[in-house]
C-alpha cells in the first residue's frame, strides 16, 4: 500500500464547497500525529482576499486507521470456490430457430451468438470452478407436452439436477433444447435470479459462505419484470454474504436496458 501519494480532501456542507486541503496517508497514519490539524483553504477566497484570508476553518483528525480491503484473488488463494450457473433467453424475439438471422440459428460451420458469449464467459469461469458442474437454465420457452410457458427450466431436461457437465456440457444441453421447445416470452429475469439464489442461500449453509456464485444471464431484449427483476437482486443481497452472489447480465446485441443508480440497484424495498 502506497502511503507516500498526496491526497487532497475536500470539504462541504451540503452541496456548498468549504474549502480543500491536501495530506499523505503516512502523515495520517504515523501514531505521533494523532491529533493533527490542517487548515481548510478555499482557493476562490483566498484569491480575493489574499493577505486577509486566513483559512475557512480546520479539519482535526482524532484517530486513523487502515484496513486492506482482500482482493477477489486473494479469496481464491483462501479457499474460495466458484460456481458458475447459466440462464438463457428463449423469447420469440430472437427470432425463430430455422431462420439464419435468428440469434439461435444452429450454423454448421460457426457458433451463434448465444454459444460465443457463453464460451467466452463460461472458459474463464471454468478454470476457477472445481467441480466443473454448471447448473443451466432457460427462460421464456413453451415446453413440450402441454406448451405452457416456462420462465425457468433446466437445459438439460432435469429439474431436480440442472448440473451440465462443463462449459461443454452447456452448450450440448442448450443445442438439444433449442430443438425441442418454443420461443415465447415475456423475458422475465426474477425467477431464474431467485433460484440462483436458492442454490447460493443453501450452499451458504452449508460451507458457511465460502462458495462464490456467477449468474450469466444470456439474453436478446428489454427485462420484461423489471421490477421483481430488482426486487430479487435487492433481496438476494440482504441474505446472501458478499461472495456468495454476483451477476453478470449479458445482453448479445449490446443493448442497454438495466439501468443502475449512481447510489445503486433500487427495488421498492430498498438498494444495493
Amino acid at each position: 500500500m502506497e502511503l507516500i501519494y498526496s491526497m487532497r480532501i475536500h470539504c462541504a456542507f451540503r452541496h456548498d464547497f468549504i474549502g480543500q486541503f491536501s495530506t499523505t496517508l503516512r502523515e495520517m497514519n504515523d501514531s505521533r500525529q494523532q491529533g493533527i490539524t490542517w487548515e481548510v483553504v478555499n482557493p476562490k477566497k483566498q484569491a480575493k482576499k489574499k493577505k486577509k484570508y486566513t483559512n475557512s476553518g480546520t479539519v482535526t483528525l482524532m484517530q486513523c486507521m487502515v484496513e486492506q480491503q482482500p482482493t477477489f484473488l486473494d479469496f481464491i488463494r483462501g479457499g474460495t470456490q466458484i460456481n458458475f450457473v447459466v440462464a438463457v433467453d428463449f423469447t420469440a424475439s430472437n427470432g425463430a430457430q430455422n431462420n439464419p438471422n435468428s440469434l439461435h440459428y444452429i450454423n454448421p460451420y460457426e457458433p451463434n451468438l448465444y454459444v460465443k458469449a457463453l464460451s467466452a464467459v463460461g472458459r474463464i469461469c471454468e478454470d476457477y470452478d472445481t467441480d466443473k458442474l454448471f447448473p443451466a437454465f432457460g427462460f421464456g420457452a413453451r415446453l413440450p407436452p402441454h406448451w405452457q410457458v416456462s420462465h425457468e427450466f433446466a437445459l438439460n431436461w432435469n429439474p431436480s439436477d440442472p448440473n451440465c457437465n462443463g462449459v461443454a456440457g452447456v452448450i450440448h444441453s442448450y443445442h438439444e433444447c433449442i430443438q425441442r421447445v418454443q420461443l415465447y416470452g415475456p423475458t422475465n429475469f426474477a425467477p431464474v435470479i431467485n433460484s440462483c439464489a436458492r442454490i447460493a442461500s443453501d450452499s451458504v449453509r452449508r460451507n458457511h459462505g465460502t462458495d462464490y456464485f456467477v449468474l450469466l444471464i444470456l439474453t436478446d431484449g428489454i427485462i420484461s419484470d423489471m421490477a421483481q427483476t430488482k426486487e430479487a437482486i435487492v433481496n438476494v443481497s440482504q441474505y446472501c454474504t458478499c461472495k456468495a452472489r454476483d451477476y453478470l447480465l449479458t445482453n448479445v446485441l449490446c443493448q442497454s436496458w438495466l439501468k443502475v443508480e449512481d447510489d445503486g440497484l433500487r427495488s421498492v424495498y430498498g438498494c444495493l
